[in-house]
């Protein structure tokens, strides 16, 4: 298991090339965490943020949640404290597009709202 020190320096690493608008590799490993290539995935991507969102909530549907309130076009996000789920987190706030665009409000206890426009 990484540490979240060490999964912020992997997302973050100067090598890192940039990724084409896809989300093909958004997958869990063997013991239910987001692989290596899912977070950098996530963290790479350029494409639709309704998309990327959709993606997320498959990766987070096991301890924590990520629903669309579609009157609102806000998407609520729940970790549940589970590492595996921060990951995907620290994934997206290292997605600078998609965190000064989408991010809306964070409360103590891993909760997260974005909001999706156009």
């Amino acid at each position: 298991m990484r540490s979240q020190c060490q999964l912020y320096l992997f997302i973050m690493g100067p090598a890192m090339e940039k990724i084409e608008n896809s989300l093909d590799l958004l997958e869990l490993d063997g013991y239910g965490y987001p692989t290596e290539e899912a977070l950098e995935q996530i963290a790479q991507y350029s494409g639709d943020h309704t998309e990327l969102m959709s993606q997320i909530s498959f990766l987070l549907k096991e301890y924590g949640y990520c629903r669309l309130e579609e009157s609102s076009n806000i998407w609520s996000v729940a970790t549940g404290g589970w590492s595996g789920n921060e990951s995907v987190i620290m994934a997206l706030k290292s997605n600078r597009l998609f965190w000064r665009t989408c991010w809306y409000l964070t409360k103590r206890g891993g909760y997260y709202e974005f909001e999706i426009t156009g």
